[in-house]
Parts: structure tokens; C-alpha cells; sequence
């Protein structure tokens, strides 16, 4: 299966790497916070009481000089995206294709994400790339009330309109 580095280890990102490994994916889970990801690793459970992460899930705070996910998912809040961009900026291939399922536009500029993700990476085969609406609540995605066929549905739409 594909090779996934999730960048923000908050709820969110946490319920798509449950997903995407339960669905046999190599997933990584990317936080900055060394303190987070030590938590996370010894627990395997999320702060919200019942969501277990599974052993496949590899947890980092730290990013490789290359990356070679073919597919990075940025799941931080708006006002991180910027940041998290720049740390693999030089780190992802031309083919990477970078999708964002964060929501708001950055403080400041009120530039959208996808607008602050193509300014960072530029080196990425488009500029256009998928978005997924994120569902509101991290136990709902985790026990698959947003289905990987029904995400797959919305991602095909999204594209479509591109």
C-alpha cells in the first residue's frame, strides 16, 4: 500500500493515520513536539479517551532530510501551515502530491491554505492539489463514520472541479 506522512499529530491528523493504516498504509505521524510524540508513542492513544493508535503508526518529532512519501496530508492548524510547509521545503520529490485538510486562512494575510502551501512549495508537481473537508470530531473519523470510500467520493468531487 502508499507510503503517507501526515504532518500535525492533533486530533485530526491522528484519525486519518488510524484510518489510513487500518486500510494497510505506511503511515508516519509528524508533530514538532517532541513531548506530544513521546506521549503519544508510550500511550497509543489519543488525548480523547478510547482512540487507539495502532503499533504501524510511526511517530516522529523529527523530519528526514528526503521524504519519500509519494503523499504528505498537512493537518495543522492554519496558522501552522505555513511553518510546517517550510520544514519540507527541499525534502519532497516533484511526483509528492501535498493535500490539506486544515481549515481557515492564514493570520494576517487571510491568504488560503492552499494558497500558502503553493507559496512554500513551489517545487511540487501543481499547484492545484486536493482538499478534504475534515468531519467535526475525531472519534467520529476514527471509527470510520467518514468512510474511506465516502472521503475517496469527496476527494474524486473535489478534483473534478479543479
Amino acid at each position: 500500500m502508499a507510503e503517507i506522512l501526515i504532518l500535525g499529530a492533533g486530533g485530526f491528523g491522528t484519525a486519518l493515520a488510524i484510518m489510513c493504516a487500518q486500510n494497510g498504509h505506511d503511515v508516519t505521524l509528524y508533530s514538532p513536539f517532541q513531548q506530544e510524540i513521546e506521549t503519544l508513542s508510550a500511550a497509543r492513544e489519543h488525548k480523547k479517551p478510547g482512540v487507539k493508535i495502532p503499533e504501524t503508526v510511526r511517530m516522529v518529532w523529527e523530519l528526514p532530510q528526503t521524504v519519500g512519501a509519494p503523499l504528505v496530508i498537512v493537518a495543522t492548524p492554519s496558522f501552522a501551515v505555513r511553518g510546517v510547509c517550510a520544514s519540507i521545503k527541499g525534502r519532497i520529490g516533484r511526483d509528492t502530491v501535498v493535500t490539506c485538510v486544515s481549515k481557515g486562512f492564514e493570520t494576517g494575510t487571510l491568504k488560503t491554505l492552499s494558497q500558502v502551501i503553493c507559496e512554500e512549495l513551489p517545487e511540487t508537481a501543481s499547484s492545484s492539489f486536493p482538499a478534504l473537508p475534515m468531519p467535526r470530531r475525531l472519534r467520529a473519523a476514527s471509527r470510520r463514520r467518514l468512510s474511506p470510500r465516502r472521503a475517496a467520493a469527496r476527494l474524486r468531487n473535489l478534483c473534478k472541479t479543479r
